[in-house]
């Protein structure tokens, strides 16, 4: 399974979304439950997905999926 896929299953079981609902270019504006418990609960399960820790800065980039994915793209070329 590439990375965009496991990341959009991520945000539908964090989010309780349709995986066919979810664009690349949602952000926290557009899912309505993405509050500051539900970043937090998808960076847990972001990071046990692939094995990675977030920094701080990295966390913070992560303001939509399509940003998600490039943040974890970038993590796992430089591991």
């Amino acid at each position: 399974m590439e990375i965009q896929d496991r990341v959009i299953k991520i945000f539908s079981e964090v989010f309780n979304l349709n995986e066919g609902d979810i664009k690349l270019t949602d952000n926290k504006e557009d899912i309505e439950s993405w509050d500051s418990i539900g970043h937090l609960s998808c960076v847990m399960r972001l990071e046990e997905e692939f094995n990675i820790r977030l920094s701080t800065d990295d966390i913070i980039k992560i303001d939509s999926i399509e940003n998600c994915i490039k943040v974890i793209t970038e993590l796992l070329k430089n591991n």
